[in-house]
């Protein structure tokens, strides 16, 4: 096992994400940008691999804390690897705990967001039972999905037909405005910053503290601004020439991952938000893809999910350090 520092990382790039099955959160402008945003922020990168870069584990410390590369931004974490490297970080799982064990400069480990489905999961269980007590995987959330085909819709047409209010508010929003994909850099620049202001406003307004803080947004405008080359989507429903409606999408064939929706609350009644996923949900099957929710379990997302990922996450808790 190696562990390399940041500017060493894109050495490991031709590796990074190459994993079928795993999620676009997996792929190497993801754990290179927010690097770039948080290793300044005095997070310490800890990224483990094989001589040969087939398995990565991409972790980083902060006082004590060790914690995935994406840890809190990414809703889901992993090791990164093809399914057939999993076997041999499988075995790697008792040398791993025994220099974390050796290692007194930490006092908790933490990962929220392991799919259960992971083909490296038995890699986790297995470090899990090394670290004894100290060490517990558990559920953590749920993930719905869209699947195309999987007991539900198979055309644009019949997905319509088990949506017809949507399908209505839709025909309306297109002919009072304009709703689609955002690909001028300064448009999209724009429209990052109004979906973050009326977040920050919503979650105002409810009591609760946003988590997409200062180094959260910077690294979401760094993804943006990386566009297509990290399939970073912006879409808008404009109505009267002003926004009423965004939504931040990745994209990484076969699926498409909606992560941060927002609306203008003045227009909340005539369901803006709704119109939009709605819109972008018939172009993702349109295109024969699946559509990912990511995780929360809120009634917009069950109202068209089909299918629900689960998810889990690794604990381990030790003794503060002595001062």
């Amino acid at each position: 096992m190696r562990v390399q520092r940041s500017p060493e990382l894109a050495k490991l790039a031709e590796h990074w994400g190459t994993a079928a099955g795993q999620s676009c959160f997996q792929r190497f402008a993801f754990a290179r940008t927010w690097g770039e945003v948080f290793f300044r922020r005095g997070m310490t990168p800890l990224v483990v691999h094989d001589a040969a870069g087939k398995w990565i584990l991409p972790w980083a410390a902060r006082e004590g804390v060790l914690f995935p590369i994406g840890h809190g931004v990414f809703d889901y974490v992993d090791a990164v690897g093809p399914g057939a490297a999993a076997g041999s970080l499988e075995a790697r799982a008792g040398a791993l705990a025994q220099a974390l064990r050796r290692c007194p400069n930490w006092w908790r480990m933490e990962m929220q967001g392991l799919p259960e489905d992971s083909s490296f999961l038995g890699f986790w269980r297995r470090l899990a039972a090394e670290l004894g007590a100290a060490a517990a995987i558990t559920p953590f959330a749920a993930a719905p999905q869209l699947r195309r085909g999987a007991g539900g819709a198979a055309s644009v047409e019949e997905f319509a037909r088990g949506h017809g209010r949507a399908e209505e508010r839709l025909r309306q929003a297109e002919r009072r405005g304009w709703l689609g994909r955002v690909e001028q850099a300064a448009e999209r620049r724009e429209l990052l910053a109004w979906l973050l202001e009326q977040k920050q406003r919503r979650m105002e307004a409810r009591g609760e503290t946003n988590v997409l803080q200062a180094g959260e947004a910077e690294w979401l405008g760094a993804m943006v601004g990386l566009g297509r080359e990290a399939g970073v989507e912006l879409w808008a429903y404009r109505h009267d020439g002003r926004p009423a409606a965004g939504l931040l999408t990745f994209l990484l064939p076969p699926v498409r991952y909606g992560y941060l929706l927002a609306f203008a609350a003045e227009m909340a009644a005539a369901s803006p938000g709704i119109t939009l996923l709605y819109f972008v949900l018939r172009a993702t099957i349109g295109a024969g893809m699946d559509f990912d929710f990511l995780t929360g379990a809120q009634a917009y997302k069950l109202r068209f999910a089909n299918a629900t990922r689960r998810l889990l996450q690794f604990r381990v808790q030790r003794a503060p350090l002595r001062r």
